[in-house]
């Protein structure tokens, strides 16, 4: 009771002196038990400046169902949660204004709760900005996310950061853990997340595990670890099921996960719609299949688009690996413009520089674009830029390259632009290079359909370093396309990668 006072002394002192941020150390409470203090609103306002602040919030939520909706709950200082555990915030629609504070020794869940973050359940009409959760510990089970669990709704995120560690066995996201409000959108911009993410089952992302909204992320990034035991697992979207767009989305840090792996998405599901800008990976992407630098697989029905982005992290697998994409199956849509790999492609069976597979039925068109990581593939079917076209597959290659100088290990059907094309797929190769190597044609293997014909020739080292051999590529002063480097051409619109 003793203890309780005091707590209850200080903090009115620390009101009756102005709530200044510098007046008090927050951390003078970690002795104490964090209860709840009831805040008074200022209009539509709720100012929070202490962790009985925090905590009353979530009662209020729980025990009266309140939503907030209508309402702003704003950090008026950073607020020190003492790693005691809390219960966190029910149902929240209104605003969550962080007013560029800190929490910090956030604690939360035991492994065991569904829908577990900061706020569990953000509403349709939830906004939450300007906020960093600095440290802390968020545990669950399913629906896991730092600052929410399920996101259900038109909502916006804006300028959040996340630290924390998070772990939980499936749909576990660094921000967000599930969204699912189909044809409602969910837009995040400039938020990050550092934080370690485990889990042991599937849909893990550092920025949101699974999601079946109409999905917008922008100048967001992700730099924490990831490492899971399950499948559709990417640096930024583990699964996505509707309309997604990433744009100036960026990750820096090791995924390890089975299945559907991807520096940025891990799966892009059944008959959706994934746009991928200006984007890119630098970390190390680690699988067993369908293992990409920026998306894991492309699903039957779904379409994805890739502009002016850029892996440079090394990708490793067994089988279905790409650069950028490993794979991309029948019935699936592809078009890939103004991108590039640069990292190590490594594995046994459909290595690619760019693309692991296209399997049946599937449309693959990539335009200006090249690799020039190398390939390690110790089975079949390994190549510069593809490595297998299945049956009645639609390839169109326009001005790629391939400037792999080694692809170690290789013990058949390798070839400098694709390691195998089905004698029924359609191809067509249109002012297209690779790096000579006497053991190594334009494609090897079970046979080549369509024209491969005779717009694609092999160069060496002299040849690629001289933008005139490139016939039909926009190397215009200033503006084009291409711009000679050193050994080879370079795309023009690449992001920066800041490791």
């Amino acid at each position: 009771m003793f203890r309780k006072l005091k707590y209850l002394l200080v903090v009115s002192m620390f009101m009756f002196f102005g709530g200044c941020a510098n007046s008090i150390d927050i951390t003078s409470f970690c002795g104490d038990e964090i209860m709840a203090i009831e805040v008074i609103p200022q209009g539509d306002v709720y100012n929070i400046s202490l962790p009985g602040h925090l905590v009353w919030i979530g009662e209020e939520s729980y025990d009266r169902y309140n939503d907030f909706s209508g309402k702003t709950v704003k950090f008026i200082n950073d607020i020190d949660m003492c790693s005691q555990k809390i219960v966190g915030i029910s149902n929240f629609a209104g605003r969550l204004e962080g007013n560029h504070k800190k929490i910090h020794n956030l604690k939360m869940g035991d492994g065991t709760e569904r829908n577990l973050g900061l706020i569990h359940l953000l509403e349709d009409g939830g906004h939450i900005d300007n906020l960093t959760i600095e440290s802390g510990i968020i545990d669950g089970y399913n629906g896991v996310g730092s600052f929410v669990g399920v996101a259900d709704g038109t909502i916006k995120i804006t300028n959040v950061v996340n630290k924390a560690n998070v772990s939980g066995n499936a749909s576990v996201g660094g921000l967000i853990g599930v969204s699912d409000s189909e044809l409602l959108t969910l837009s995040i911009y400039n938020s990050s997340n550092s934080g370690t993410i485990r889990a042991e089952g599937n849909a893990v992302g550092g920025i949101i595990g699974f999601n079946s909204s109409i999905l917008i992320i922008t100048d967001s990034s992700n730099s924490g670890e990831i490492i899971t035991k399950g499948s559709f697992v990417g640096g930024l979207v583990g699964l996505t099921d509707i309309i997604s767009t990433i744009d100036n989305g960026s990750n820096r840090r090791k995924v390890v996960g089975v299945d559907g792996v991807g520096g940025l998405v891990g799966v892009s599901g059944l008959k959706t719609t994934l746009k991928i800008y200006n984007s890119s990976n630098s970390g190390e992407i680690i699988g067993t299949n369908d293992i990409g630098g920026l998306v894991g697989e492309n699903k039957l029905g779904s379409t994805v688009e890739i502009k002016h982005s850029l892996n440079s992290g090394n990708i490793g697998g067994i089988k279905d690996i790409g650069g950028v994409i490993g794979n991309n199956n029948g019935g699936a849509v592809l078009r890939i413009k103004g991108s590039s790999n640069t990292g190590i492609v490594n594995g046994d069976t459909s290595i690619g520089g760019i693309v692991g597979v296209s399997y049946s039925t599937s449309a693959l068109t990539i335009d200006n674009s090249s690799n020039s990581g190398n390939i390690s593939a110790d089975g079949k079917y390994s190549g510069g830029i593809i490595g297998y076209c299945d049956s009645e597959a639609k390839i169109r290659l326009t001005n790629v390259y391939s400037y792999a100088d080694s692809m170690a290990g290789s013990v058949g059907a390798t070839g400098g632009l694709a390691g195998s094309m089905h004698a029924s797929s359609k191809v067509e190769i249109n002012d297209s290079y690779w790096l000579h190597d006497n053991s190594f044609g334009i494609v090897n293997g079970a046979g080549t359909g369509g024209d491969i014909g005779t717009s694609a020739s092999a160069f060496d080292i002299p040849t690629f370093k001289e933008s005139i051999n490139f016939k039909n590529w926009d190397f215009a002063k200033g503006t084009g396309i291409w711009l000679m480097g050193t050994e080879y051409p370079m795309l023009r619109k690449l992001p920066v990668v800041n490791r």
